[in-house]
């Protein structure tokens, strides 16, 4: 075992140099340990769920075949996925980052690893940070509404309410004079990013340092796991990372506008539409580089329409028929159809997702808790709603109808506060402190 001159830097090898042995009359070759120095990140550095460890080493062996990189536990168990790192030369820097998201985390030691491949033998390099386990709280939902002339975004706190028409919570003014017509927020793991969305239609989102960007012509926005996806009124789909910079824009085929999306494995499942209330389709792009890889006609002629994830290999689609009923097709993911069960006689207004196949659905006919297997769907409340959104953290489900606003526990809906509001509501959205 050869340590690594750095004071308090660890090093682990998984192979022993191997000596000549007289008894067996042979020489086999000595292995040498890799030479791997840290400059960052410092040695019990803190870290907590959302943070960017940045990661800068030099790496040195006359046999260099692989480097990668990753976070572990105090076990010595990968916490965070494995990235590969460029090899250039036997002899060479690096700068590279970990993104902790795994919301599973623990608190306590942690370690990044820096495990090298030479002379067909692995080496693991290590140096010890503390990481901070994920904890969440609410602070706040924001409610979007409208008295037909002028549009309102209400913090509501605590149970009681506040109006902010300069400002998006407790961020600086982006615009004195911004009225809002639509709140969406990014998911816990993106930090502080905050996405919200103007009447001219684009999208302005502020980082952890309050800095402001914006994305004209945006008329959606999807959130997946490290990514958040918006939709060009000129058919573009762009896709910006955890701090807000733009990573690549793909194309919709001509004359059509993205307005719903699921990530599936390696897939951007995308509805698209050829015209309001015209012909829709499903798209299967590749996740990594937004190439086209089929596209699926569908039936869907009303503006309601939700890509559910029935099962790991099957997407639903939802939407309402020509005669205004709730319908669904299912797709697998190499984009075989298949029958799902029918569904009630009831019309599709809004849909919440909720994790472990459930999912809040809201109809004409009120709110039901739908269960993927065995299908059931559980009528849960008479409301109406026009506007949905699942509070994961408190397991918790807004429910908007008209200008009302109330939290209800999930999934037997008791009432836990109700609001109203002179003007009539448009959306809905939570903000974590995470």
């Amino acid at each position: 075992m050869k340590a690594i001159k750095y004071t308090v830097l660890i090093t682990l090898t998984m192979a022993f140099a191997i000596v000549g042995s007289g008894l067996a009359g042979c020489k086999k070759e000595i292995v040498q340990a890799p030479n791997v120095v840290f400059s960052r990140p410092y040695v019990n550095q803190s870290f907590g769920f959302g943070d960017t460890i940045w990661v800068d080493a030099s790496v040195s062996h006359p046999e260099l075949q692989k480097v990668t990189l990753t976070l572990v536990n105090e076990n010595y168990q990968p916490v965070e996925e494995v990235s590969n790192i460029a090899v250039n030369g036997n002899s060479f820097s690096f700068k590279a980052y970990i993104v902790v998201k795994n919301k599973a985390i623990s608190s306590g030691k942690h370690f990044v690893r820096v495990q090298v491949l030479a002379q067909n033998e692995r080496f693991n390099n290590f140096v010890q940070v503390n990481v901070s386990e994920l904890q969440r709280q609410r602070l706040a939902i924001y409610a979007a509404a409208s008295d037909g002339f002028t549009q309102y975004l209400y913090r509501i706190e605590n149970g009681s309410k506040t109006l902010s028409q300069s400002a998006f919570g407790d961020a600086s003014a982006v615009a004195t004079n911004s009225y809002f017509s639509g709140v969406f927020l990014a998911p816990a793991y993106l930090g502080n990013l905050k996405l919200y969305r103007t009447t001219a239609d684009s999208l302005i989102w502020q980082d952890q340092n309050n800095a402001t960007n914006g994305a004209r012509f945006m008329r959606g926005l999807y959130s997946s796991e490290t990514d958040v996806f918006g939709f060009y009124a000129d058919g573009r789909v762009a896709r910006f990372g955890i701090n807000g910079g733009l990573k690549f824009v793909f194309q919709m085929p001509i004359g059509f506008q993205a307005i719903a999306m699921l990530k599936m494995e390696n897939y951007l499942l995308v509805v698209g539409e050829n015209g309001p209330q015209a012909n829709k389709a499903l798209f299967y792009f590749n996740e990594t580089t937004g190439a086209l890889i089929r596209k699926i006609d569908l039936l869907g002629h009303a503006e309601h329409v939700a890509l559910l994830a029935f099962d790991a290999s099957t997407v639903a689609v939802l939407y309402n028929d020509a005669n205004g009923k709730a319908s669904w097709e299912g797709f697998q993911l190499n984009g075989i159809f298949i029958n799902l069960p029918a569904l009630p006689n009831f019309t599709f207004t809004a849909a919440a997702y909720v994790a472990d196949g459930q999912m809040a659905l809201g109809t004409d006919l009120g709110v039901y808790h739908f269960k993927y297997l065995p299908l059931n769907f559980l009528p849960i409340s008479q409301v109406v709603p026009t506007v949905l959104v699942y509070d994961e953290l408190n397991s918790q489900l807004l429910v908007g109808a008209g200008s009302s606003l109330s939290l209800r526990s999930f999934p037997t809906m008791q009432i836990v506060w109700a609001h109203s509001f002179v003007a009539h509501l448009e959306g809905v959205a939570v903000l974590y402190n995470k």
